[in-house]
């Protein structure tokens, strides 16, 4: 009847030229590797996070999935786009059975899209007391319908069912230890073309943003391809001279900057204690050190196979873990659903 059925959930990242993913099975106390792949993609398949080719991005799917052997077909998807919009407002405090409808009805004065053509959702993180009285603090997500579906449809092409769909910068608290959830602090994932930044005080989500500063746009520093950056395996690491290492951390200390200025300006939040370091990026030698001295913060590379079980057959994954993050923070939220 099911009773004894592991509950196994698998991560699917999208990124620009690669596909990534991960399946875990247990629960979110106690997770377990099971299996994990990773699938290049042609160029043009994926472009900004967008899905540009279906096709070549459907075939892919339906090679990762034979070649890793995912038990599940069932993935928890997540996105990072500009379709994506991720964004912090306050709503007057009503009665519980109100809010809904005055959250959906409020929505589109923060939405530069009209609401009918995306999916929009939420979740109240908090209450304060504004001018006007007491108000509900709301993080609202909404996303492309067009865009959405896309994904669905090239997914179904493959055999495969989105069961959830998370926004990827919001999906990294899964792969936060406990211990550094105190505080404010941010995370930082670099990922093949975008970037992303979500930043969480005492475990909230009180800003998130996309920037375009992936490993793409570090090719120009380093004067070679996008898997020559950071390789793909140890086996061919490239150790880069320190100049282009600084270089390239100095492009990425202004993005930085420049996002958690708005959040300062904007959120009058609390002044940001740390940074964690997330994606394929940050494997690159010497990026963290250069980043630390720049913002003058704590900077920590997260390990998101921190309290999961690996057995020795998966073992592989360990030298290029953080190229899973995004996989592995999706997987574990799938546990959840």
């Amino acid at each position: 009847m099911g009773f004894l059925r592991p509950n196994n959930a698998v991560g699917l990242d999208i990124d620009t030229a690669e596909i990534r993913a991960v399946e875990l099975s247990g629960s979110t106390q106690s997770p377990k590797l099971v299996r994990f792949g990773r699938m290049p993609l042609p160029g043009g398949a994926v472009i900004e996070g967008m899905i540009a080719n279906p096709g070549m991005v459907e075939d892919a799917l339906h090679q990762l999935w034979s070649d890793a052997g995912f038990s599940s077909r069932e993935v928890i998807l997540g996105v990072s786009n500009q379709g994506v919009l991720v964004r912090f407002a306050t709503f007057p405090k009503v009665a519980g059975k109100k809010v809904d409808k005055l959250i959906r009805f409020q929505a589109q004065e923060h939405i530069p899209f009209p609401l009918d053509s995306v999916v929009l959702d939420y979740i109240i993180v908090g209450e304060a007391t504004g001018d006007v009285g007491d108000v509900l603090e709301v993080l609202l997500v909404a996303g492309k319908r067009d865009m959405l579906n896309i994904f669905i449809e090239v997914a179904s092409g493959a055999d495969l069912k989105v069961k959830d769909i998370d926004v990827l910068p919001l999906a990294l608290q899964q792969v936060l230890p406990s211990d550094d959830r105190r505080g404010t602090g941010a995370i930082i994932n670099i990922a093949n073309e975008l970037s992303s930044i979500l930043v969480l005080e005492n475990e909230t989500p009180r800003f998130a943003r996309i920037i375009p500063a992936g490993l793409q746009a570090a090719t120009e520093f380093f004067n070679c391809s996008l898997n020559e950056v950071v390789p793909v395996t140890t086996a061919s690491k490239i150790v880069w001279s320190e100049d282009a290492v600084s270089a390239w951390g100095d492009t990425l200390t202004n993005e930085i900057n420049s996002s958690l200025n708005y959040y300062q300006t904007q959120h009058k939040g609390a002044a940001i204690e740390k940074i964690f370091l997330s994606g394929r990026g940050a494997r690159m030698d010497g990026l963290a050190e250069r980043l630390k001295e720049n913002l003058g913060l704590r900077v920590a590379v997260i390990r998101p196979l921190d309290r999961i079980d690996v057995p020795a057959k998966n073992i592989g994954i360990s030298s290029v873990a953080q190229d899973f993050t995004v996989s592995v923070a999706l997987a574990r939220r799938g546990l959840e659903v």
